[in-house]
């Protein structure tokens, strides 16, 4: 029988967004049309928010930033290109990207599953499994 790997965390976590408050959910005016916030954790059909966050404060910029990092064959193909340059440099965060954010720490007490351990993921539905496919977008 498959069980999900329970982990119960300890010292503090980091979420950088936005201010006042970083760990307030995103409000739903920032998704996109998509019905996301083009994050990859994202729920794909925008029916719940995700919130971020990292045991290190270096680990919270990297994955905000994410949406940042150059697809270097992209990179590449944009640098083919002759002409006006009006699309941001591949790779360069705004300045005004940081505006209004703030870095937040909390700690958090009570269980929590690790859904990357090999046991969780053997016990979560996947879109094989017939019995469970209204679960998962297709």
């Amino acid at each position: 029988m498959n069980r999900f790997a329970v982990v119960q965390p300890d010292g503090p976590f980091y979420r950088l967004a936005r201010s006042p408050d970083p760990w307030a959910w995103p409000d739903w005016s920032y998704a996109g049309l998509d019905g996301t916030f083009g994050n990859r954790w994202d729920d794909p059909l925008g029916s719940y928010r995700v919130l971020y966050a990292s045991k290190r404060r270096v680990g919270a910029f990297v994955e905000t930033l994410a949406r940042f990092r150059p697809d270097l064959s992209v990179a590449a193909g944009l640098e083919a290109i002759d002409g006006k340059e009006d699309v941001p440099t591949p790779g360069v965060v705004p300045l005004r990207w940081l505006e209004g954010r703030q870095i937040g720490e909390t700690s958090l007490t009570g269980n929590f599953v690790n859904v990357g351990d090999a046991s969780s993921l053997a016990t979560l539905p996947c879109p094989s499994c017939g019995t469970c496919n209204s679960l998962w977008p297709e």
